[in-house]
């Protein structure tokens, strides 16, 4: 019979692999929208807020399916219990026109026990959570 832990009922090739159980919750501020405002001829930035409210460390990785948007960092760890971590969110100077459907997507799974990550950390086969995000753009 294999063994399971208490607090998630895991299994033993769950808490060999954190990567194959379901990762913890994470949350963000702000929650639905990242919002720019004019004048777009220059580059912006904001600070989105993630934090982990679960027991276990979270790696997190920022996709976007625009490239006028830059992460710093795009990838990275959110310790467990309550730990927090800050994203900025830079755009590149452009022309404004209406229409525009930018969207940003937080993706997220179990983190390694220790260090940190890289990109091809998420290439590996595992379980994994994502959050989309408007991005609005106010003149």
């Amino acid at each position: 019979m294999a063994a399971v832990s208490a607090d998630r009922k895991l299994t033993d090739a769950q808490l060999q692999d954190p990567k194959r159980a379901m990762p913890g919750e994470l949350r963000t501020d702000p929650e639905e929208f990242v919002k720019f405002n004019a004048p777009f001829e220059i580059s912006q930035a904001v600070n989105i807020k993630i934090w982990n409210p679960s027991n276990r460390r979270i790696a997190f990785k920022f996709i976007s399916n625009s490239n006028r948007l830059e992460f710093h960092p795009p990838v990275g760890i959110v310790e467990e219990q309550g730990g927090r971590a800050y994203v900025e969110i830079e755009t590149k100077a452009f022309q404004f026109r209406e229409g525009i459907a930018d969207w940003i997507v937080i993706e997220w799974m179990n983190g390694p026990r220790d260090g940190d990550v890289e990109p091809n950390y998420f290439m590996e086969k595992a379980t994994k959570k994502s959050k989309p995000l408007t991005v609005e753009y106010n003149r």
